[in-house]
């Protein structure tokens, strides 16, 4: 019974707090379950599976408890982080506030992507770049990755259902 806020207001003030956490935790456990069990059914016609959304999100923590699920089924992975694409800092759209703009799709090689998941279906090795954050530049051509069989691609995506990344 938390479909609306003012519901949800209700359960806290009688004290049900710790059970909404203990509610909402259990629901997140057995999606990722369900996920897990849909991709294992599917992997011998996957190649690639993406956990995207916005920032803090908890992409990154969903990524890692679906491999370590999906690596008990005896299913084994190839990490993609889509991080790595973002264009050097100089190249960063800004927001309207001057700041850079991570966010945006825009802030991503949406063609290099594209290329490099196209080639890793085909089964070829491709570079994957290197984002340093600290000095905010991008390396090319560092750490060769490739898709083998009994493998699949898990990518971890800000942008993940950006329409770009399906041309």
């Amino acid at each position: 019974n938390l479909h609306t806020v003012e519901s949800t207001n209700e359960r806290i003030k009688k004290g049900d707090f710790p059970q909404i956490v203990h509610e909402a935790e259990s629901f997140y456990e057995n999606q990722l379950d369900t996920a897990a069990e849909m991709i294992k059914a599917r992997s011998h016609e996957l190649k690639m599976v993406m956990v995207s959304g916005p920032s803090s999100s908890g992409k990154t923590t969903t990524t890692y408890k679906l491999e370590q699920r999906l690596k008990k089924m005896g299913m084994r992975f190839v990490p993609l982080i889509v991080d790595h694409y973002f264009f050097d800092l100089e190249m960063h759209p800004v927001d309207e506030f001057g700041d850079h703009d991570f966010e945006t799709p825009q802030a991503l090689d949406l063609e290099l992507i594209n290329d490099h998941l196209k080639r890793l279906s085909a089964g070829e090795e491709v570079k994957i770049p290197y984002y340093d954050f600290k000095i905010g530049k991008r390396y090319l051509d560092r750490t060769p990755i490739q898709i083998h069989d009994n493998e699949v691609l898990l990518i971890d995506s800000l942008h993940g259902l950006y329409p770009a990344f399906s041309k």
